[in-house]
């Protein structure tokens, strides 16, 4: 693989990364009714990626 797809595969991922945590984040300020509602529950959650 050449330098730049390199490259860009780190930056991809690095991208993916960040949008994992934000979403995390989001999901981690809900409420259980809310969670619920989106069939996901707080201990599945803390198991991880959701």
């Amino acid at each position: 693989m050449s330098i730049l797809g390199t490259v860009m595969k780190t930056i991809i991922a690095s991208r993916e990364r960040e949008a994992q945590r934000y979403v995390a984040r989001v999901l981690a300020g809900m409420d259980d009714t809310t969670l619920a509602s989106l069939g996901k529950s707080r201990e599945g959650l803390k198991k991880g990626p959701f």
